[in-house]
């Protein structure tokens, strides 16, 4: 099956009421053990995406914010620089400044003290 987007499956589920394959993985076999945590796999072809097993068979596809890949070793999403197989990922999609802005936020100040408009009760005697 080709790959169709999502909005097209969608709208092809609302036309004939069953679900539509949109990507074409696959969840790997495993044990009922495995099965039950939700097994993670990294999109072989997209290093912002991986998915999720749920009960080991039915992959649901999930990303990473931006910036970030998913470490298949560590089964989570990391900045594509501590990833070494998806360290380019990003290469000519956003700039060296744009990455490290992303990875290091400006810090928001602090806002100013609002007086409570609440009426004080009293503290009985």
């Amino acid at each position: 099956m080709e790959r169709i987007d999502k909005r097209k499956a969608w709208i092809l589920k609302l036309r004939i009421g069953k679900p539509v394959k949109v990507f074409q993985f696959q969840c790997p076999k495993v044990d009922e053990m495995v099965a039950a945590t939700h097994p993670r796999y990294a999109d072989p072809e997209d290093c912002q995406f991986f998915y999720v097993c749920i009960n080991g068979d039915t992959p649901r596809r999930n990303g990473c914010k931006l910036g970030q890949v998913f470490d298949d070793e560590s089964k989570k999403c990391d900045w594509a620089r501590n990833v070494p197989e998806c360290a380019e990922w990003y290469k000519g999609r956003l700039t060296e400044q744009q990455l490290a802005d992303l990875e290091n936020p400006p810090t928001p100040r602090p806002k100013a003290n609002k007086v409570s408009r609440r009426k004080h009760q009293q503290q009985p005697v």
